[in-house]
C-alpha cells in the first residue's frame, strides 16, 4: 500500500467564518465539496485528512490536506 498527499489551498472572507465581535459564538459549517467547485474537482478520489484555517485580515486561506491510498503490487 502506498499513501499519495496533496495539499489544496484556496480563500474566503474573513467575516464568513469569523465573527469579529468580543463574546460572540459562531458556528460555521466548512462544506469542502459544495462550497468551491474547483475544489471539489481536486477532492475527487481523495480523502481529507486535515485542515488549517490562515486569517490574513479581510481574508483567510484555508490549507487542506488530503491522502489517497494506492495498492502496489510486491512486486514489479
Amino acid at each position: 500500500m502506498k499513501n499519495e498527499y496533496r495539499l489544496v489551498t484556496f480563500c474566503v472572507e474573513s467575516q464568513r467564518l469569523f465573527s469579529g465581535e468580543v463574546g460572540m459564538v459562531r458556528s460555521t459549517t466548512l462544506d469542502f465539496l459544495g462550497s468551491v467547485p474547483e475544489l471539489a474537482e481536486q477532492m475527487d478520489g481523495w480523502e481529507p485528512v486535515g485542515f488549517q484555517l490562515l486569517p490574513q485580515g479581510e481574508t483567510t486561506y484555508i490549507a487542506v490536506m488530503l491522502k489517497q491510498s494506492l495498492t502496489v503490487p510486491d512486486s514489479l
